[in-house]
């Protein structure tokens, strides 16, 4: 399995870390994972902040049978098709660490 994040370049947030750490466990549990920036990449994409998770990047989303690809709610208007509608529904705290360990216990 190959694991694509999708994360807004040089984006210093609390989001952009969830997923930068989120890299980090992949990482450490032998999943094969790869940040995806998105927006401007002129620079490096990495804040100095987040460097210390040492991420693995990719130029781009290989699309293969076993790719999961992790877009997070900022991104979706990256996404999308313009004529195209997305409904997010929020994750209360409990149901997200059920969910969380539903999926890595699959990994």
């Amino acid at each position: 399995m190959k694991i694509y994040i999708a994360c807004p370049a040089a984006a210093v947030s609390g989001g952009a870390e969830l997923l930068h750490q989120f890299s980090q466990e992949l990482t450490k549990r032998n999943v094969e994972n790869y940040m995806l920036y998105y927006g401007d990449t002129s620079g490096s994409p990495t804040p100095e902040h987040y460097r210390k998770y040492n991420v693995k990047t990719a130029a781009r989303y290989v699309d293969d049978a076993d790719s999961v690809f992790v877009l997070p709610e900022v991104g979706v208007h990256e996404a999308m098709p313009k004529r195209q509608s997305v409904h997010l529904v929020a994750v209360r705290e409990p149901l997200y660490h059920v969910l969380s360990r539903k999926i890595f216990n699959h990994l």
